[in-house]
């Protein structure tokens, strides 16, 4: 026994059967999604060298972070350091 497709049911399964360019222009615009989304996302940079507020060295492998969010980063041997955040935190406090 043959089932009949009505004609609409033939034409929706079309539009799911992909050929390849389908494939290759989905991951495309997939790709384009991605790389694009990195451009909007500001982010802002903070350098310096932390020092010992008593004796005036710096502070080597010290911790520097946001307070209420886990952003953070550790000063080298010369008490140097680089924090990478988001723009949306440039008002927390450090």
């Amino acid at each position: 026994m043959k089932i009949r497709m009505k004609s609409r049911m033939k034409s929706r399964m079309k539009f799911w059967t992909k050929t390849p360019i389908q494939y290759v222009v989905i991951l495309i615009i997939l790709m384009i999604c991605a790389v694009s989304s990195g451009v909007f996302a500001q982010t802002k940079e903070i350098t310096g060298i932390i020092y010992d507020a008593k004796s005036g060295e710096p502070l080597p492998f010290a911790t520097i972070g946001f307070l209420k969010v886990n952003i953070g980063t550790v000063s080298d041997s010369e008490g140097k350091f680089t924090l990478r955040f988001d723009e949306q935190h440039l008002n927390d406090q450090i």
